[in-house]
Parts: C-alpha cells; sequence; structure tokens
C-alpha cells in the first residue's frame, strides 16, 4: 500500500513539475513575442503598443524574474516616454539593486534629463561592472 502511495505522489509531482514548465515556457513565448514586436517596430500604432505591453505583464505574471519589467521599460524608452521607464526601472531596482541591465538602461533614460539619476547609475555600474585595473 505505501508502495502505491509513494509511486501516486511522485506521478502527482511529476505531473505538476511538466504542468508548470508549460506554463512558465507559454509565460516566456508571450513575453518574448512582446518584446521583439516592441523592439522591431518602434512605430507600432498606439493600440497595437498597448497591447503587446500588456502581453509582456502577462508574462510577468508567473516569472518573478525582472527579465520583463525591464523589457517593458526598454520599450517605453524606445516610445519617449522616459518618465514611465524610469518608474518601471525604480520597481526593478528596488527589489534588486544589482541588477546590472536595469542599471544601463537607467543610464539611458536619465541621460540628460536627470543628472543626479545618471550619476546614480554610472556609479552603480562601475561597482557592479569594474574595469580591469592594468597591472
Amino acid at each position: 500500500m505505501r508502495t502505491v502511495l509513494a509511486r501516486a505522489a511522485v506521478a502527482l509531482l511529476a505531473a505538476l513539475l511538466v504542468t508548470w514548465s508549460g506554463v512558465l515556457w507559454r509565460g516566456d513565448r508571450i513575453g518574448s513575442d512582446a518584446s521583439d514586436r516592441l523592439i522591431r517596430n518602434a512605430d507600432l500604432p498606439e493600440a497595437a503598443f498597448a497591447h503587446e505591453m500588456q502581453r509582456l505583464r502577462d508574462a510577468e505574471l508567473l516569472d518573478p524574474s525582472t527579465r520583463w519589467p525591464v523589457a517593458r521599460a526598454g520599450a517605453l524608452y524606445q516610445r519617449g516616454r522616459f518618465e514611465q521607464s524610469a518608474r518601471v526601472l525604480q520597481e526593478v531596482l528596488d527589489e534588486e539593486p544589482d541588477n546590472l541591465e536595469a542599471w544601463l538602461y537607467m543610464r539611458e533614460v536619465a541621460e540628460g534629463r536627470d543628472p543626479a539619476r545618471e550619476a546614480e547609475a554610472r556609479a552603480a555600474i562601475r561597482r557592479l561592472n569594474p574595469t580591469p585595473q592594468a597591472d
């Protein structure tokens, strides 16, 4: 009886893992497709842009990484929505202060617009990605 219960538990766990992998794969596909469309089509009509941004948010639903918020910030930056981009990036950096990609985007967003934030981003980039010292 115990053997049957143990096998049933293992089978159930395996089914759950396969299902979860499928959910993560689907989220990745949604996010990747939306990100690609946003990057390759900077002149998307507003409705299409909003739709793709929602798809990026949908991809975030079950993915705890910061991949999709950073992609959203990049799309907002590309559209000239610098303040919105900075807000999304700040949310990412509040969760992950050592996120180099977010700091790189933040430097671009702040450049020429917010000198203090730009300096903060440059300092964080140097801290996270120091230049090798010559011997």
